[in-house]
C-alpha cells in the first residue's frame, strides 16, 4: 500500500474522531480511548499511530473501526468506502453496504424514559425520511402548531415515521409520548377509550368519561399520536376539545385523509428516493452505481432483502433491477418490503418483471402486519371502501390519465371540479405539485392507478371516457403544434414533455380504435417532438404501427393521405437510425401517393428526404437531383421550411465534394430562411453547417462560434439529435487545435448521447473521431479497436464517406503497426469508396496515408510526389492540409539531395486520373 494512501486513509480517520469530538462533546484524547477500547485494545496508543500515517494490519480492526465510526458520526456512503478503500479493505463495497444501515437508526437526541414504556420498538431498522424528520421536530418544537397529520396512501410509511419522529422529540414532553393504535377502533364512540387507554388513564367516578379525560389532560404536557384515523373523522370533535381545555398537549395524527381542521397542520409523506433507471438491462455507468446505496428506498429493500434471505447481496447486475423495483412501486415504503420479500425464490429481474405484470403479485403471508397491509390490493381496498360512491366513480374516470394531469384535463374528460379533485387530495387519492408558479399538476400512484383502471373496467365499458381523453390530447397536442417551430420551441417542447404519457396512450387508443381525426391531429406534432427529443426507436416504433394499421383499412382518399404522412414519418427515423434502405421504399412509397394527390409541400419534403438519403450514401449527383426539385418545388409555393431543408442538404453535399464557398453559400440562405420564419432548430442546424464547413477551412474561430451558437440552442429545446452534431464538430475544432483533452471530452458527451438514442450516425462518427485523438497520442492499438468498430456500424448503415474516412484511419494506424500489407488493403478500399461518391476531399487525406506507406517500403521519392500533388489541390480542406503538411516535413527532412532534386524536377500539373490510376496500381 503506497504512502499516498497510508495518508488519505489518515485523514479520513483524523476527520472522523474530530467529528465524533464535536458531536459528543469529548476531547480527542478521549474519543481515541474509547474507540480503541472498542476494539479491544488497550487505549488510544493504536488509534494514534493509525493517524500517523500506519494502516491496520488485520481486517477485522478495520471493520470494527468503521463500524464504530458509523454508530458515532454522520459520515456519508461516499465517504465510508473511499475509507475502507484506503485502509486496503478487499471489499469495501460488500462491508459499506452491510454498515451502511447502522447509520440510520441512531437517534439524534436520547429518548424519554416514558417513550421507552409507551411506544412500540420495532423489529426492523428505521431507513431515511431525514426530511420529513426534521419538518416534524421543527413543527412539534413550535409551541402553536397543536395538531400535525401526517398524510398518505397506505404502506406510505406514517406509523413508523410518526414513532420514530416521536421517540427523537421527546425531551419536548416531560409528561411523555404516548401511542393510539386506532385501526382496530370501529366507531367514534370508541375513540374517547382508545385515548384513554393510551395514556394509562383509568375512569373513576360518575362524571362524564369526557370531562375525566379532559380535567386528566388539562395540566399535561404530552404528545399523543393517533395512528390510523381517517375511518374516524366523524369523532374529530374529541380532538377540538383535547386541544381548547389541554393547552400543553400536542397532536400527532396519521390518516390516509386530512382531518380539516382550523388549526390543523399537515405533511403529505410521498415514496422514499430511488434512482430512476430507462432500461434495467443496460449496464449502469459508475456514477449511478456509486449514488446507488445513497437513495433510502434502496437502503430499505436491501435491509428487507437481508431479512428473507440472510446471504443476500446485490450484484451489479441487480442493481438496475432493484431500482427499477423501487420505481415500479414509487418508493412505496410496504410495496418495497412485500417486493423484497420475494428474493427467497425470485430473481431481482424476475420480481421487478412480476411488479410489471400485475401489482397483486406484492402480497406476502407476515403474521406480524394487519391483514390490511399483507398485499398492496388489501391496502387499496381498505382506501377505496372509505370513498363514497361519487369519488369512487371520479377516481375510476382519472385513472385514464397517465402521468398526471392538470384540472383543465381533468375536467373536459370527467366534467369534475377543483373541490372535487382537492378532496381526493384530502384523501390521498391524488399529490398535487405545482408547475410553473400557479399551475397545479395532479397525480394518482401508479399502482393505484391500475387498480382503479381494473374497476372501470368492471363496472363496464370504458370507451366514452378514453374517447373523451383521445379527444382533448389530440386537440392539445395538433394546437401546440405551430409553436415547434417559432421562436416558442422549447416552451413548446417542455409543454409536450409534460404530457406526453397521455398523449402516447391517446395516440395508441385512436391506433387500437381507428379513429382517422385523431390520427391525422396527432401524427405530425408528435412525429416533430420525438424527431427533435431524438427518441427516434420510440418514434419509429409509433409509426410503424400507425403504417401497419392504416394498411389494412379501407383506402379512401383522405387515409391515402394520413398513409403518405406516416410513411415519410417512418422513412425519416429510419433515416436517423441509419437504416436507409429499409426508408426509401417507405419515402418513395409516400411520394407516389402524393405526386398523384398534387401535394406539393408533402412531395417536397419526401424529395429532400431522398436527396439526404443519396448524400449520406455518397451519391452527389443524385441527392442534387432531388433537393434542387425539392428547393425549385418550395421556391414556386413559397415554403420557407421546404427552402430550408433544401438548402441544408445541398449545403452538405457540397461541403463534402469539396466546394466550400457553394456550401456557405447554401447554407447562408438557408439560415436567412430559417430566421424569417423563427425556427430555432432549423437556425441551429444551419450554424452547426456553417461551422463544420469553416473547420474544413481552418478558420477554426469562426467556425468555433457558429458551433457553440449551434449547440446552446440544441441544448435550449432539448434536441439531443442536434446537439451530438454540434459536440462532433466542436472536438474537431479542439482537435485540430492541438486540445487533445477537450476533443476526447466533447466525443465521450456526443458518443453518449448517440447512444442513448439510437443515433447509430452519430456513434460511428465519433469511434473513428476518438480513434483520431487515439492514433496521435500513440495508442495505436485502442485506435485500431475503435475505428474497427466505426467501420462496422458505418457499413451497417451504407454510409460511404463515413467508410472511407475510418480506413483512412485504420490505414494510418497499420503503418505504425508495421502492418504494411493490411495498410494497403484498407488504402486501397477507401480510396475506391472515396472514388465512387466522388469525394475529393477524402481521396486526398487517403493520399496523405498513401505516401507515408510508400515512405515506409522505401519509396521516398513518390512519397514527397504524391504529397505534392495534394497539398496543391483546390479541393484539399485544412485538415487534409495540416495532414499533407505534417507528413511533408517528416519526409522531405530524411530525404537526400538526389531524392530532393528528383521531386522538384517534376511536373506537379498531373490528372487526378492519373494519379489514381498508379496508385491503385501499387496497392493492388
Amino acid at each position: 500500500m503506497g504512502q499516498p494512501i497510508a495518508k488519505a486513509f489518515a485523514s479520513s480517520l483524523t476527520e472522523a474522531i474530530y467529528r465524533i469530538r464535536l458531536k459528543e462533546s469529548k476531547s480527542v484524547r478521549t474519543v481515541q480511548d474509547e474507540l480503541g477500547y472498542a476494539l479491544g485494545k488497550k487505549g488510544g496508543a493504536s488509534i494514534e499511530y493509525w493517524r500517523k500515517g500506519h494502516l491496520p494490519v488485520k481486517l477485522s480492526d478495520i471493520e470494527q473501526l468503521a463500524r464504530e465510526i458509523v454508530l458515532r458520526s454522520d459520515l456519508d456512503a461516499l465517504w465510508l468506502q473511499d475509507f475502507l478503500q484506503d485502509a486496503g479493505h478487499p471489499e469495501p463495497e460488500r462491508v459499506c453496504q452491510n454498515l451502511l444501515l447502522l447509520s440510520y437508526d441512531v437517534p439524534s437526541k436520547p429518548a424519554a424514559d416514558s417513550v421507552v414504556a409507551a411506544l412500540p420498538v420495532d423489529t426492523t431498522l428505521f431507513i431515511g425520511r431525514k426530511q420529513e424528520l426534521e419538518n416534524i421536530a421543527q413543527n412539534l418544537a413550535d409551541p402553536s402548531c397543536r395538531i400535525l397529520t401526517l398524510m398518505g396512501p397506505g404502506g406510505i410509511g406514517k406509523t413508523r415515521l410518526a414513532v420514530q419522529a416521536a421517540s427523537e422529540c421527546a425531551d419536548l414532553f416531560p409528561d411523555g409520548v404516548f401511542l393510539a393504535p386506532l385501526a382496530a377502533v370501529d366507531s367514534p364512540h370508541l375513540l374517547l377509550l382508545a385515548v384513554a387507554n393510551a395514556v394509562g388513564f383509568s375512569f373513576y367516578s360518575e362524571e362524564t368519561a369526557v370531562s375525566q379525560l379532559l380535567s386528566y389532560l388539562r395540566h399535561k404536557q404530552l404528545l399523543l399520536i393517533l395512528d390510523n384515523f381517517e375511518h374516524l373523522l366523524d369523532g374529530v370533535g374529541l380532538l377540538v376539545q383535547i386541544l381548547q381545555q389541554a393547552p400543553a398537549v400536542q397532536l400527532l395524527v396519521t390518516s390516509r385523509e386530512r382531518l380539516n381542521l382550523r388549526g390543523e397542520w399537515a405533511i403529505t409523506l410521498n415514496g422514499l428516493t430511488f434512482p430512476v433507471v430507462e432500461n434495467p438491462a443496460a449496464p449502469p455507468d459508475a456514477k449511478w452505481l456509486q449514488a446507488f446505496p445513497q437513495y433510502s428506498a434502496i437502503q430499505l429493500f436491501m435491509q428487507s432483502a437481508q431479512r428473507a434471505r440472510s446471504d443476500f447481496m446485490a450484484r451489479e447486475q441487480d442493481k438496475p433491477y432493484i431500482a427499477r423495483i423501487c420505481q415500479l412501486v414509487q418508493g412505496i415504503p410496504l410495496g418495497i418490503e412485500l417486493a423484497a420479500s420475494w428474493v427467497r425464490v425470485l430473481s431481482c429481474r424476475d420480481i421487478a418483471t412480476e411488479i410489471e405484470q400485475s401489482y397483486e403479485f406484492l402480497a406476502t403471508r407476515w403474521h406480524d402486519v394487519p391483514e390490511r397491509h399483507r398485499s398492496l390490493q388489501a391496502v387499496f381496498d381498505y382506501s377505496w371502501d372509505l370513498l363514497a360512491q361519487p369519488e369512487r366513480e371520479l377516481v375510476q374516470q382519472l385513472a385514464v390519465f397517465q402521468g398526471g394531469f392538470r384540472r383543465a384535463a381533468a375536467t373536459a374528460v370527467t366534467q369534475t371540479s377543483l373541490l372535487q379533485l382537492l378532496l381526493l387530495v384530502d384523501k390521498s387519492f391524488l399529490q398535487q405539485t405545482m408547475v410553473e408558479g400557479a399551475n397545479t399538476r395532479y397525480h394518482m400512484h401508479e399502482l393505484l392507478r391500475l387498480y382503479a383502471l381494473e374497476k372501470l373496467r368492471a363496472q363496464g365499458d370504458p370507451t366514452a371516457v378514453q374517447q373523451r381523453h383521445c379527444a382533448y390530447y389530440a386537440n392539445f397536442l395538433e394546437g401546440l403544434g405551430q409553436a415547434l417551430y417559432g421562436p416558442d420551441q422549447a416552451s413548446g417542447l417542455e409543454t409536450i414533455g409534460e404530457e406526453i404519457e397521455n398523449i402516447r396512450a391517446a395516440w395508441q387508443w385512436a391506433i387500437d380504435q381507428g379513429e382517422m381525426a385523431a390520427i391525422e391531429q396527432l401524427l405530425l406534432p408528435l412525429f416533430d417532438f420525438y424527431d427533435i427529443r431524438g427518441w427516434l426507436r420510440e418514434g419509429h416504433a409509433a409509426l410503424q404501427t400507425a403504417v401497419a394499421h392504416l394498411r389494412h383499412q379501407p383506402q379512401t382518399p383522405e387515409l391515402l393521405l394520413t398513409l403518405g404522412r406516416a410513411l415519410a414519418r417512418q422513412g425519416q427515423f429510419l433515416f436517423r437510425l441509419g437504416q436507409y434502405h429499409q426508408a426509401i421504399p417507405l419515402l418513395q412509397e409516400g411520394l407516389t401517393i402524393f405526386r398523384e394527390r398534387d401535394r406539393p409541400q408533402d412531395v417536397a419534403l419526401l424529395l429532400n428526404m431522398l436527396g439526404r438519403i443519396a448524400y449520406r450514401r455518397g451519391d452527389y449527383p443524385e441527392a442534387a437531383v432531388y433537393c434542387l426539385e425539392s428547393l425549385d418545388l418550395c421556391q414556386r409555393i413559397d415554403h420557407p421550411w421546404g427552402m430550408v431543408n433544401a438548402f441544408e442538404t445541398l449545403g452538405h453535399c457540397a461541403t463534402d465534394q469539396g466546394d466550400y464557398d457553394l456550401a456557405r453559400r447554401y447554407h447562408q440562405q438557408g439560415l436567412d430562411r430559417a430566421r424569417q420564419v423563427g425556427d430555432q432548430r432549423a437556425i441551429a442546424s444551419l450554424l452547426n453547417g456553417l461551422g463544420y464547413t469553416n473547420w474544413r477551412l481552418g478558420e477554426y474561430q469562426t467556425a468555433a462560434a457558429y458551433c457553440q451558437e449551434s449547440l446552446q440552442i440544441f441544448r435550449q429545446i432539448g434536441d439531443r439529435w442536434g446537439s451530438i452534431m454540434a459536440l462532433k464538430n466542436l472536438g474537431n475544432i479542439a482537435g485540430d487545435q492541438g486540445d487533445n483533452a477537450q476533443a476526447l471530452a466533447l466525443y465521450a458527451e456526443g458518443l453518449a448521447l448517440s447512444r442513448a438514442i439510437g443515433f447509430r450516425w452519430g456513434e460511428a462518427a465519433l469511434l473513428n473521431n476518438q480513434g483520431n485523438i487515439a492514433l496521435i497520442e500513440g495508442d495505436y492499438h485502442l485506435a485500431k479497436q475503435l475505428c474497427t468498430q466505426s467501420v462496422a456500424t458505418w457499413r451497417e448503415i451504407g454510409y460511404q464517406y463515413g467508410i472511407a474516412g475510418s480506413l483512412e484511419t485504420l490505414g494510418n494506424v497499420a503503418i505504425m503497426l508495421a502492418e504494411y500489407d493490411e495498410a494497403r488493403a484498407y488504402f486501397r478500399e477507401a480510396v475506391t469508396t472515396a472514388v465512387a461518391i466522388d469525394a475529393t476531399p477524402m481521396i486526398l487525406e487517403v493520399f496523405v496515408g498513401v505516401s507515408r506507406l510508400y515512405a515506409q517500403v522505401d519509396e521516398l521519392a513518390q512519397a514527397l510526389s504524391l504529397l505534392v500533388y495534394v497539398k496543391n489541390h483546390p479541393a484539399l480542406d485544412q485538415e487534409g492540409k495540416n495532414k499533407a503538411t505534417s507528413a511533408w516535413e517528416e519526409l522531405w527532412a530524411e530525404a537526400p539531395p538526389a531524392v530532393r532534386a528528383h521531386v522538384q524536377a517534376q511536373n506537379t500539373r498531373r490528372h487526378m486520373q492519373d494519379v489514381l490510376t498508379a496508385i491503385l496500381t501499387k496497392l493492388t
